[in-house]
């Protein structure tokens, strides 16, 4: 049990990484395309 909740905060953690450095980029690179692709 422990070692499951362990590895969904992990998962968790690598997502939310992975889905800001997506945000990020888009914001940098596409500024106005970003609400079409954030809906």
């Amino acid at each position: 049990m422990f070692s499951l909740i362990e590895t969904a905060k992990l998962q968790q953690i690598s997502a939310y990484k992975w889905l800001r450095e997506i945000i990020d980029h888009h914001m940098f690179k596409v500024d106005y395309q970003t609400p079409a692709f954030l809906a």
